[in-house]
């Protein structure tokens, strides 16, 4: 049964997004109509202090707020303001998640090593580590693509533990 429903997850993250591959090449933002980037995180901490924002990992989302693919991002600019200029270099269909599960996006560990890379489907609970994952992706700076994980010994921080 296990098995079975987390082969239905994973199949569910492969689902075609037909603008989901359209993304890969563009310069952001302006995002395309109906796409709005309202979470993204740093994930280049391994490059050094000075470039750990070189590369990102971000959520695409519809106006009404429902997810709909993430992105891997390299700098290319800072526009007059200085807010960053981005060209998408990967997606991913952002993945159904079962109840109860949270996508956890560059505050993961392996094997008790920090990885700013990681993005994982965890189950949330009571706890600091949440280790209970269906499914991790890794953004592999050197590629600028998502690659395969395993999940074993990949631990991300409960955000909210002790709240």
């Amino acid at each position: 049964m296990q098995l079975t429903r987390r082969l239905g997850y994973l199949l569910a993250l492969l689902a075609p997004i037909a603008s989901a591959a359209e993304l890969v090449g563009s310069t952001v933002p302006p995002y395309p109509e109906g796409l709005i980037s309202k979470y993204g995180s740093c994930v280049a901490l391994s490059l050094g202090v000075k470039r750990e924002c070189d590369y990102a990992v971000g959520i695409l989302e519809r106006p009404d707020g429902k997810p709909v693919v993430l992105v891997g991002e390299r700098l290319v600019k800072r526009d007059d303001q200085r807010k960053a200029i981005w060209i998408i270099t990967d997606t991913l269909p952002y993945p159904t998640l079962p109840e109860g599960y949270l996508l956890a996006i560059a505050n993961c560990r392996i094997d008790g090593k920090a990885d700013r890379t990681i993005i994982a489907a965890v189950r949330n609970e009571d706890a600091e580590w949440l280790g209970t994952v269906l499914w991790a992706r890794r953004f592999d700076l050197s590629k600028e693509k998502f690659m395969e994980q395993s999940t074993a010994g990949v631990q991300c921080q409960n955000e909210a533990a002790g709240l």
